[in-house]
């Protein structure tokens, strides 16, 4: 906004006081006095930007000016109703502001139409004119359909690596025009090292037309060897991305910041199997931008397959299937490109009931069982068989307190296969591996299995046997009493098992 002086069409206005006085011999003197008040007059009633292209920017001036001797002070300058933005005004002083007999103001307004309607607003100017102190002028303009161009930078961000000083590298971004109207490069600069320059300089404004793509050629000739960073500054006629940068990095981009990831990591130990939730919401970027989230498990126990359940969201969890060292590391990327260095969070899972059995195997295509039978009872038997066919029998006393729970149950390869028993009823339980199916053409091939047994949450026993198809491996025995708790492994091979004619309870 700025004013200037200009001859004004109209006569200044004044208003007319009458005073009365009495002279030494009583006569009666009308006198008259005359007072001037300032007066608002819109040189411009109304202000049209008629259709404009959603998304661009339309143009207009606004011009009021005082038309009376009195000078005039504008108080105000707003618009009514405008909410969503569309119209933005702009003046280079500040408010109250005097305006002096004949002089003008003229407000420079913007239309940024957001959607395809119309929009109508009054621009409203507060002033000390007694007969007007707001001034309406109407302001109407529709966003319109139209080709616009769209710009895309590839790649957001170029590493030179490592490069010797007193040597020269060159690379290249592209900008590549995704939109519908001609893209006009307005303005590309360096800003930043100066070892990062343009080898050929190119001549802006410049157009790119539609689908069309532009290579530029960036050279970096470091001085030294402490790093250096800088930013390709692109200024265009985007509507909605004005400003487009690509960051340039070399010998580790120096003082550069990247985006760091962060991991609220779970406390204490953990009980398997159990999801365990990883937080990853205080990552962040110091250029602003959105973070792409990259999580994945660097360490399990041998014989897991757990895994993140959700790799890509900000806020996930883990499946700690079994117990032992687990650790998970979080990447993110900026809108850029740029990773940060990974963070890691390690936690450990520890069983949480005095008896905790776990198996696993070398084949994806068979299907192995565990189970954990009571004392004086057959493999198969269902009143004293915790596996597949009964995973969660009643034993000892009433409640379930000390009763067994198949808590996971693999069926197609690899396990883990998980039997835990929380409070057991004093007595022996006998640990055995069945070979159940093999999916494989070649049904004669063996696994490998691995039992694991943990007691009053520590590790009692880790053995593996090689196991067929068809075969029965007994691995030994729990014997948990109030005087003694621990495991006794048979020491026996696998051997052939032939299965009972009424599986499951059932002939």
């Amino acid at each position: 906004m700025h004013r200037h002086r200009a001859a004004l069409p109209f006569a200044p206005l004044a208003s007319v006081a009458v005073l009365v006085a009495l002279t030494a011999c009583g006569d009666q003197v009308e006198q008259k006095f005359t007072t001037i008040d300032p007066d608002i007059v819109a040189f411009t009633p109304t202000v049209d930007f008629g259709g404009v292209v959603v998304l661009y920017d339309g143009e207009a001036t606004a011009t009021v000016g005082n038309v009376s001797r009195a000078p005039l002070t504008i108080t105000s300058i707003d618009f009514g109703d405008d909410a969503d933005g569309v119209y933005t005004l702009s003046y280079d002083g500040t408010l109250p502001l005097e305006l002096a007999e004949e002089e003008t103001l003229d407000v420079d307004l913007r239309f940024v139409p957001a959607t395809y309607i119309d929009y109508n607003r009054n621009l409203i100017i507060g002033s000390d004119d007694p007969d007007t102190p707001q001034l309406f002028i109407p302001i109407s303009g529709s966003g319109v359909d139209g080709p616009i161009p769209d710009i895309a930078l590839s790649p957001g961000s170029v590493d030179f690596g490592l490069i010797t000083a007193g040597t020269s590298s060159q690379k290249f971004f592209t900008v590549t025009n995704e939109g519908e109207g001609p893209l006009t490069i307005n303005r590309m600069v360096i800003e930043g090292a100066g070892s990062f320059t343009f080898p050929s300089a190119s001549a802006v404004p410049f157009d790119i037309g539609p689908g069309a793509t532009t290579t530029v050629i960036v050279q970096y000739a470091p001085e030294g060897v402490s790093g250096d960073n800088a930013r390709v500054v692109i200024e265009s006629n985007d509507p909605d991305e004005e400003r487009s940068e690509v960051v340039l990095l070399g010998n580790g981009g120096g003082d550069f910041q990247y985006p760091i990831a962060q991991i609220e990591c779970p406390s204490g130990t953990v009980a398997p199997p159990i999801t365990v939730p990883l937080d990853g919401r205080r990552s962040s970027d110091p250029l602003g931008g959105e973070l792409t989230y990259d999580w994945q498990v660097v360490e399990r126990p041998d014989g897991s397959r757990g895994d993140v359940l959700s790799p890509n969201d900000p806020y996930t969890e883990v499946f700690a299937d079994i117990a032992g060292e687990w650790t998970v590391a979080l990447q993110v990327t900026n809108e850029i490109g740029l990773a940060s260095e990974p963070a890691t969070c390690t936690f450990i899972a520890v069983p949480e009931d005095n008896v905790h059995v776990e198996m696993s195997w070398d084949s994806g295509s068979t299907d192995l069982d565990l189970h954990l039978i009571q004392a004086g009872f057959d493999p198969f038997d269902i009143r004293g068989d915790c596996h597949y066919c009964n995973p969660n029998p009643e034993w000892g006393e009433s409640g379930g307190f000390d009763d067994p729970v198949l808590a996971l149950d693999d069926t197609t390869g690899f396990g883990p296969e998980n039997i835990q028993l929380d409070s057991p009823y004093p007595g022996d339980y006998e640990v055995f591996v069945h070979f159940w199916s093999d999916s494989r053409s070649d049904r004669t091939i063996p696994v490998i299995a691995t039992v694991k047994v943990w007691i009053n949450g520590l590790l009692e026993h880790e053995e593996s046997k090689t196991i067929a198809r068809g075969q029965m491996w007994e691995v030994g025995f729990v014997r948990y009493t109030d005087d003694e708790q621990g495991f006794g492994p048979y020491g026996t091979d696998p051997a052939r098992f032939t299965l009972p004619d009424d599986i499951c309870g059932r002939d």
